[in-house]
């Protein structure tokens, strides 16, 4: 296949996931690449199975980790971030992981609401959020039965 190795040939398409450029260790001690935050977000969304344990990771540092970056991206890049959840549930069929990021999602804008006004644009109401994440109202149901006990955001305190 040496007739393809030629300098001029590019490659065909660009990998959406992206380093920052910073080396880091793996788990196991070898050499690694920091990947920034969308990056880090998109290949966590896409493997995660939400409560499942995986062979580096517990499902609870999974599942922070996961609401942790969308909670991030919820504030730095909305409209981003509720593109990809829209996607998971859409497209990628993921349902689990969209349900969790849709509630990280509007608690992490909550928070940061209740920082400042001026933290983030709140011109679209994080109702309309949610609602993007659904297709159907049963598909919220898991969500939605939890209610106060699980401290989804949008259970306001009595």
């Amino acid at each position: 296949m040496s007739r393809f190795n030629t300098r001029a040939q590019r490659p065909a398409a660009r990998d959406p996931a992206t380093t920052t450029g910073k080396r880091t260790a793996t788990h196991e001690g070898g050499a690694a690449y920091v990947r920034d935050a969308k990056s880090e977000l998109f290949l966590l969304a896409v493997t995660n199975m939400v409560g499942q344990q995986s062979f580096y990771e517990s499902a609870e540092g999974r599942d922070n980790r996961y609401r942790r970056l969308v909670g991030q991206l919820a504030v730095e890049d909305p409209a981003w971030t509720s593109g990809l959840l829209g996607w998971l549930r859409s497209s990628a069929n993921m349902r689990s992981a969209a349900i969790v990021g849709a509630a990280g999602f509007v608690h992490a804008r909550q928070a940061a609401v209740a920082k400042g006004p001026a933290a983030i644009d709140t011109s679209q109401p994080n109702r309309y959020e949610i609602g993007g994440f659904s297709d159907q109202l049963f598909t919220m149901v898991d969500l939605l039965s939890r209610g106060r006990e699980a401290g989804w955001p949008w259970e306001r305190p009595v």
